[in-house]
Order: structure tokens, then C-alpha cells, then sequence
């Protein structure tokens, strides 16, 4: 039995489908159920899955509307995001059984859309990084990535056509990579995080899964209420490509096969008629870094103060380190990091404003093959501390065969920049991909 399939129908095909009376929602959602029962006991991608919750929420949907543009699609919902229905553990035995009162924000906006909720995806712990038991769908032996594990993992193997997730450091872009799946995080803010449990408040960020960037760009328009209109050629775009040993960063961090991966779109995107201009990084790229892991750990540390006082002994041992590192950060340090990270924003918008969007590493290599970690984050933290739109496009393979690619990125709110330009790679790379799934 393969994990994996690349090719089940898409978000916008099931809404398309049941609006012309060629789909039905709940044919739907029995097809998504049958997936989640054939593969998820091999990849523990769903912590709560409960099939007459869900034909239940089926069979509550009034007739399809106009107006319902994600009426009948099946999502994923990571479980550091509040369901009023289903239970909400942050992946922490903390919680366990733990039932939230309301539905998070996003919740409420995407059932009113006419979403079914299939159950909540793995989160490794409060969306830090001691990792869940989910496996990655290209090979169970290697991590998803995290720590929306889950999220991507289901994605991956065609349980769900869009899953949400959450990025502070890399949570979205790195398992998106990791899995071979598009992953969208939108710029900070673009949808209200009401009822997710913060891990880090001014970075924390809602995204999703795709397996495909125009349906990344469906969903994420019906629920911001907007309508994206993607190229049908790069021809007008100018894409930068961010050269890794222009960054200063040592070259160690990246395998070759991601330099070989951000090549391969450079290619893809030149080929298909965008413009593509070599960059190199201003020189206040590298404070970024330890910008973002000052924010993190202060912040982390003080939203879960709680739980690390009252309930230590049962944090792993991972996070408990975390969290007593970050409370010994002092509001002064904090203060110069948050100040210092509010002067480069308006300074890294204007570098980025020079190209349409930039294509840079997503990931330094392929999944490791140790399902304890979830990877390193390091090529995401600065986008997650600049607020950038990014969106992870896989566009090759390392020499374990796993998924690999890069991730582009656009100033702050010029989301439709870079899932255009994301939307073009997307179209490039997409079959190879496909066709490496269907060989597993």
C-alpha cells in the first residue's frame, strides 16, 4: 500500500464538483474517511479522527450556496488550533481530552464556508519541536518535519486536499518541504489567531497545506475573502534568487542538493519567461538569525509560564530546557530584539520590493532520517521574523529520493506576488513529482 498520493482531487475540484451535481459532499467526505482509515494507522498523521463526528457534520450542511466556497471540502486542523467539537491537546498530555468551549477563529470561518472538519492533525509539543509519532508519507522512516507533522503528512498522502497549520520558526514551510506539499504562510497576521494556542505571539503565524499552489490560493482566498488572480506565464515577473554563499551563512548548512534544489528553480523559472536576477543579502540579513530566536525563546517562555510552572515534570525534556532558557532572557534584551526587528522590516520590504518575489533555501537538506527531531529550521527564522508572505514549492530530489525545494518569498502583503511566482514553479516541477510518488 503507498503512503503517498499527489494526485486525489484538489479543494477547488470538490467545491466545482458538488456545485455542477457532479460531486456529493457526502461522497466526499466517505472517500476522505476511507484514506485516513487505510493509511493513518501507519502515519499518525490525525490525533483526533472520529467518522461519525463527521458524517455528522455532513449531513448538518445545508444545500450547497453560492456563497459557501469551501462547501464540502475536508480539512485538517492542527490541534494547536481550538475546535469546539473535537478535543484540542496541543500535543502535550497536558491537555489530554481537553475540550475547548469555542471554535478558533479560523474554525468558525472556514465551517461557515461550508468546510468539514475531519479531525485534528499531530502538533508536536505546543508547536515547539519535541516531535509527534507521525511519519512522513515518502518514507516512514524520516521525520515529517514539524511542527504542523500531521498537517503536511495527511496532505501528502490524500487524506485531506488542504490541512492548516501554524509557523513561529519554520512549522509550515519546513514539513511542507519535507513531504513534497505546497506550503503557504501568509504574511503576519492575514488570519486571525483567535483560539490558536500561542507559542510565540508576534511571530506566530496561521498557514496550510496544499498540493497545489493554486489551491493553497483558492482556500486562502475564500477565507481572507479575496480572489487571487494567477499567471498563466512568469512573462512580466522578476523573480531574485538569493545565492546561499551570498548570505554569509555558513555553506556547511545547506546540502548540496538544496543549492541543487534552488538551481533547479532558478531553471524552471527562467524557462517558463520570468526574469531572474542573482541577489546577494544587505548586510543586516545575519542579525535576523538571533533576532528571531531571542523573540521566540522570551516570548515561548512566558506564554507557556503556566504550564512549564505547574506541570514541568510532564513537558519533555526538550521544551522544559527551552522554556527555563527563555525565561532567563530579560525584558531589556527582548525589548532590543523587538525594537531592532521593527527597523528592518520597512528596510527588508523595500529589498524585496526590487523583484516581484525571491526564490531562496527553504530547507539545508532532506528529511532526516531520525523521526525524533523535526528538522532544522535556520533557513526559515528570518522570514518568520520579517512577517513575509513564503510559500514552500518542492522542485527536486536529495539522494535519499526524499523531497526537497525552496521557498519563495515576497514583501510584507504582496501574498499574491509571491503565490504567483510560487504558482509558476509549482506548474514546472509538479509532474516529476507526481510521477516519483506514483513510483514508491
Amino acid at each position: 500500500m503507498t503512503l503517498l498520493d499527489l494526485r486525489a482531487p484538489t479543494a477547488e475540484a470538490i467545491r466545482t464538483g458538488i456545485a455542477d451535481g457532479s460531486r456529493q459532499a457526502d461522497t466526499v467526505a466517505e472517500a476522505s474517511i476511507a484514506r485516513i482509515e487505510q493509511c493513518d494507522e501507519s502515519l499518525g498523521a490525525f490525533v483526533d479522527f472520529n467518522t461519525s463526528a463527521v458524517r455528522t457534520a455532513v449531513a448538518a450542511l445545508p444545500g450547497p450556496r453560492k456563497a459557501d466556497r469551501l462547501y464540502g471540502v475536508p480539512v485538517g486542523v492542527k490541534d494547536i488550533i481550538d475546535t469546539a467539537l473535537l478535543p484540542t491537546s496541543y500535543g502535550s498530555p497536558i491537555y489530554a481530552g481537553h475540550q475547548p468551549a469555542a471554535d478558533a477563529y479560523v474554525v468558525s470561518r472556514i465551517r461557515s464556508l461550508g468546510a468539514v472538519i475531519m479531525g485534528k492533525t499531530a502538533t508536536a509539543e505546543f508547536a515547539w519541536t519535541h516531535p509527534p509519532a507521525t511519519a512522513n508519507p515518502w518514507n516512514p522512516a524520516h521525520t515529517p518535519g514539524g511542527s504542523s507533522s500531521g498537517s503536511a503528512a495527511a496532505v501528502a498522502a490524500g487524506m485531506v486536499p488542504i490541512a492548516l497549520g501554524t509557523q513561529t520558526s519554520g512549522s509550515v514551510i519546513r514539513p511542507a518541504l519535507y513531504c513534497g506539499v505546497i506550503g503557504i504562510k501568509p504574511t503576519f497576521g492575514t488570519i486571525n489567531r483567535t483560539g490558536v494556542k500561542p507559542a510565540a505571539d508576534s511571530l506566530d503565524t496561521l498557514g496550510l497545506f496544499a498540493r497545489e499552489v493554486a489551491d493553497g490560493s483558492f482556500f486562502l482566498d475564500a477565507v481572507c475573502g479575496r480572489n487571487t488572480e494567477l499567471p498563466e506565464s512568469g512573462t512580466g515577473m522578476t523573480v531574485g534568487v538569493l545565492i546561499p554563499e551570498s548570505t554569509g551563512v555558513a555553506p556547511s548548512m545547506a546540502d548540496d542538493c538544496a543549492l541543487t534544489a534552488l538551481e533547479r528553480a532558478a531553471e524552471t523559472l527562467e524557462a517558463d519567461g520570468c526574469t531572474v536576477r542573482r541577489m546577494t543579502v544587505p548586510a543586516w540579513y545575519e542579525e535576523i538569525f538571533g533576532l528571531q530566536e531571542t523573540i521566540a525563546a522570551y516570548e515561548g517562555a512566558r506564554a507557556l509560564a503556566f504550564e512549564r510552572i505547574a506541570f514541568g515534570d510532564m513537558l519533555s525534556e526538550t521544551l522544559r530546557r527551552f522554556l527555563d532558557e527563555g525565561a532567563r532572557i530579560s525584558m531589556k534584551e527582548y525589548l532590543a530584539a523587538i525594537r531592532r526587528v521593527d527597523l528592518l522590516r520597512p528596510l527588508a520590504d523595500a529589498w524585496l520590493s526590487e523583484v516581484d518575489a525571491i526564490a531562496t533555501i527553504g530547507v539545508n537538506g532532506e528529511a532526516p532520517s531520525d523521526r525524533t527531531t523535526t528538522g532544522d529550521p535556520h533557513f526559515c527564522r528570518p522570514w518568520s521574523a520579517l512577517h513575509t508572505p513564503s510559500v514552500a514549492v518542492p522542485t527536486a530530489f536529495g539522494p535519499a529520493g526524499m523531497p526537497i525545494g525552496v521557498q519563495i518569498v515576497a514583501a510584507r502583503w504582496c501574498d499574491a506576488r509571491a503565490l504567483c511566482v510560487a504558482h509558476r514553479l509549482d506548474l514546472g516541477t509538479r509532474a516529476e513529482r507526481i510521477d516519483a510518488s506514483v513510483t514508491r
